[in-house]
C-alpha cells in the first residue's frame, strides 16, 4: 500500500469514528431543529450579537433566505431580535439567555459523556487521545 493510499484509508477511518462520535452525542440532547436552524445557532454562538446582513453573509446566504429560518428560531425562543441602536435599519440577533444555558448545560452533559467514556480506556489509549486531540484541533484550525 501506498502513502497516499494510508493516509485516503486513514482520512476516510477518521471521519467515520468522528461522525459516530458526533451521532452518540446528537443522540443524547435531541432537539427538534432544521440542519439549517441548527447552522444559524452554531453561527451566533461563534459571533455572537451580529446583524442579519452579517450573519447571511457568514453562513452564504442571502438576508432574504435566512428571514424563515430566523422566524421561526425567534418563536421558538431561541433568539433575540432587536434594531440596531446605531442604524435602526439593521436588526441584531443573538442567542437568548435561556437558550445560552440550555446550550451550556448540553455542551456539560456532552463531555461527562466523553470524560465517561474515556476513563473506560486503558491509561496509554487515553494519553494517545489526549496527544490526538491537539492533533485533530489543529487540522480543524486550518
Amino acid at each position: 500500500m501506498n502513502i497516499d493510499t494510508e493516509i485516503s484509508q486513514a482520512a476516510a477511518e477518521l471521519r467515520a469514528a468522528l461522525s459516530l462520535i458526533k451521532r452518540r452525542l446528537r443522540e443524547r440532547g435531541r432537539v427538534d431543529l432544521t440542519p439549517s436552524q441548527t447552522d444559524v445557532l452554531r453561527h451566533l454562538d461563534r459571533l455572537g450579537c451580529t446583524t442579519v446582513s452579517k450573519l447571511a453573509r457568514e453562513m452564504g446566504m442571502r438576508s432574504q433566505s435566512l428571514g424563515a429560518i430566523v422566524s421561526t428560531l425567534i418563536k421558538g425562543g431561541y433568539i433575540s431580535s432587536q434594531p440596531d441602536p446605531s442604524d435602526g435599519r439593521q436588526t441584531l440577533l443573538a442567542l437568548t439567555d435561556d437558550f445560552k444555558n440550555k446550550l451550556e448545560k448540553g455542551r456539560a452533559a456532552h463531555a461527562d459523556w466523553l470524560a465517561s467514556k474515556m476513563a473506560l480506556l486503558p491509561a496509554d489509549d487515553r494519553a494517545t487521545l489526549v496527544a490526538a486531540t491537539a492533533i485533530l484541533r489543529r487540522i480543524g484550525e486550518d
